[in-house]
């Protein structure tokens, strides 16, 4: 039986004669009844409380595990940090968005006001104490406004009417619904189901180049080899318009569609969960380390499963050279009464492809999170070795017995993915990034199983 929210209260609070004080109100799309919601107190101060039917509610959820359901005021930074990690880390981005809507801010209060019926999440975000009306409304994308929005690499063109992206990153990307193997845009307050992460740059530096326009390909064959490992990761697949030019589209795993309507799922990422803002989603910035996952993952559902996947795959991403795993990469779904695991892993990608005479230093190569080490954390990839891993393994709970049991299985998987691999992408658009990472990852495989026996 669907619960609607109680309607009692006006859409803002009178402070003053003529002043009023603007509410975001957070609503659970899948039955519409009203969370909690988000008080602009003061130019400085927000407040943000839980409604006391959604704190009666059997099934409800925390907002954020930053956020517990408390009766009360919770805290107003950790409620700002959670909705600013909900938008785009782009200034630009969300500069554009605010224009085209017409708006005078873009500041995430305002933003969401206007777009958060589409966020990542189970929550939708409005101005209104009416719940917004999630609906199954398309618009599908002929083959030439396809190519339009792919090669200009736009996240909105003009036939997107007044629909909106709200995805956080700073990969240009957009979003869009596929259904029965069409691509539409949704229109008023339909949701999603993918997202489309479009080429990163070649980026010029002082003194290298960083040639990272494959990002296409390089996420396509990364995920796939996390998927041959056993990981939980997005299905993807990559879009090619008439152009040639290409985007990955990565089916979202906070929804499902199906029979003409669509359900979400809730999840946060570890910036949201520690209540830090997104421009601190590096350990070099924030000071959070492997240790605070622990912290985090122990108190999850199946949390013996979720701690060994997340140890596994640091030793994947010291395998691909993936360099960017920070908090922000890392999710977890949250589940009706507040039980929670970890969520597939996405966003991975190598930097090897970018190592060369004019790109990259590979001694230079660091993880954003690194390994446990006698002293501090080991960043660099080229000095990690088997002690860094146990010491690491160490603060999963994992034994020094099991972990060399662990990683050894993981390594002989690892060669059997790369082959399986190669057969199954044998383009030639493919060879760059597969070339790069084999052979790199290959001599970190066969330094550890020297190591190892």
């Amino acid at each position: 039986m669907q619960l609607t929210s109680i309607k009692t209260q006006p859409t803002q609070q009178k402070v003053g004669a003529n002043l009023y004080n603007p509410i975001l109100y957070a609503y659970s799309t899948n039955n519409n009844m009203l969370v909690g919601q988000l008080v602009q107190q003061s130019k400085t101060y927000w407040s943000f409380s839980y409604s006391d039917e959604w704190l009666a509610y059997d099934s409800a959820f925390p907002l954020s595990l930053s956020l517990p359901l408390v009766k009360g005021e919770c805290s107003s930074f950790n409620a700002l940090n959670f909705i600013h990690n909900l938008l785009s880390d782009l200034k630009e981005e969300r500069l554009s968005l605010a224009y085209s809507m017409g708006v005078q801010s873009n500041d995430a209060f305002t933003l969401l006001s206007k777009i958060g019926h589409d966020c990542t999440g189970g929550i939708s975000f409005s101005e209104s104490r009416e719940p917004p009306k999630i609906g199954w409304k398309y618009r599908e994308i002929s083959a030439t406004e396809l190519n339009e929005l792919v090669t200009q690499r736009k996240s909105f063109l003009p036939y997107f009417g007044d629909y909106r992206p709200c995805i956080s990153g700073t990969q240009r990307k957009t979003t869009l619904t596929k259904l029965n193997g069409k691509w539409y845009v949704p229109q008023e307050k339909s949701l999603s189901s993918h997202i489309i992460k479009y080429p990163m740059d070649v980026i010029a530096q002082s003194n290298s180049v960083l040639d990272m326009s494959g990002s296409v390909e390089n996420e396509l064959i990364c995920t796939q080899i996390a998927r041959e490992l056993g990981f939980k990761v997005p299905d993807i697949e990559i879009m090619t318009v008439e152009s040639g030019a290409k985007a990955l589209a990565v089916k979202r795993f906070d929804r499902c569609f199906g029979d003409g309507a669509a359900t979400r799922r809730h999840q946060e990422d570890f910036c949201q969960i520690f209540g830090i803002p997104e421009h601190q989603k590096y350990q070099s910035e924030n000071n959070l380390s492997v240790s605070k996952i622990v912290d985090v993952l122990s108190l999850s559902a199946q949390s013996k499963a979720n701690n060994h996947d997340f140890f596994k795959f640091m030793v994947l991403q010291c395998l691909l050279g993936a360099t960017d795993g920070h908090l922000k990469n890392f999710s977890v779904h949250i589940a009706p009464g507040g039980h929670y695991q970890l969520a597939p892993f996405y966003d991975l990608l190598s930097a090897y492809p970018a190592v060369g005479a004019t790109g990259l230093n590979k001694r230079k190569l660091k993880l954003a999170m690194g390994l446990k080490a006698s002293r501090g954390y080991k960043y660099h990839i080229n000095k990690i070795c088997l002690r860094h891993i146990e010491q690491t393994a160490a603060q999963f709970g994992i034994s020094n017995a099991n972990c060399h049991e662990i990683v050894s299985t993981f390594l002989a998987q690892f060669s059997s993915a790369l082959s399986s691999i190669d057969k199954r992408f044998p383009g030639q658009e493919f060879a760059l990034v597969k070339d790069a990472i084999f052979q790199h990852a290959t001599e970190i495989v066969e330094k550890l199983n020297r190591t190892i026996k």
